[in-house]
């Protein structure tokens, strides 16, 4: 797993955090929102994960 990554799966749970303590305290609307959020990430962490980029030289250079 790829320090990207790992941030990616990082912020992914503060925005389930904040659903959770959001939807508890019965705002409905900003919960749904954070919910996305989280359901958005998680498609384009998904999609990184299957479909990884070409490691080019700039990039190994910088590893």
């Amino acid at each position: 797993m790829t320090k990207h990554e790992k941030q990616q799966l990082t912020t992914l749970c503060c925005y389930l955090n904040d659903a959770y303590t959001t939807l508890n305290d019965g705002r409905i609307s900003l919960g749904v929102v954070a919910v996305a959020k989280a359901r958005a990430g998680l498609h384009i962490l998904l999609a990184e994960v299957e479909n990884p980029r070409p490691v080019t030289r700039k990039a190994c250079a910088k590893a």
